[in-house]
């Protein structure tokens, strides 16, 4: 499967200058690895909170998650050489990875982001069925929701 990028090196750059990127990757080469690296592992930290709660094509259309990206990829990209990071990306990521702690506890909602289908809450109406065998049955006409993924007893002499 491939991994979906939150964020692109031209957002680094305009974080960082293009002689920044440069002096931080490989100089004189012209060469991105570095910053595509920073970018996937970035991508990869995020993921790692986010993923579970929202899906990727979700998470790529948010601002606020392109950004939160941007903040660890720069960061990871000060890293790169062994390098110490400035204070300032070292506070971005810092409050990245808090806020994307308060969206893996549930405290912290990704703006312009949809959760996963499976985490919104089913009701399910249930009734005494008599018919053929008492059991208990879940009333359609009443219920939120539809039955994918999982058995639903459904009363096969309610109305559709």
């Amino acid at each position: 499967m491939a991994q979906t990028l939150y964020t692109t090196s031209a957002e680094i750059s305009t974080r960082v200058s293009a002689l920044g990127v440069s002096l931080r990757d490989m100089p004189g080469t012209g060469s991105l690895d570095g910053v595509v690296g920073a970018i996937s592992d970035a991508s990869t930290e995020l993921d790692g909170y986010a993923l579970r709660i929202y899906s990727p094509a979700s998470l790529a259309g948010s601002a606020w998650v392109r950004k939160k990206c941007t903040d660890i990829a720069v960061y990871f990209l000060c890293l790169r050489r062994l390098n110490d990071p400035p204070r300032a990306a070292q506070a971005q990521y810092d409050q990245a990875l808090k806020d994307l702690e308060g969206v893996r506890g549930g405290k912290i909602a990704i703006p312009d982001a949809y959760e996963r289908r499976g985490l919104a809450p089913e009701l399910s109406n249930v009734r005494v069925g008599l018919q053929p065998t008492p059991r208990i049955v879940v009333s359609d006409n009443l219920s939120t929701g539809k039955d994918t993924g999982y058995i639903r007893d459904n009363d096969w002499t309610e109305p559709r």
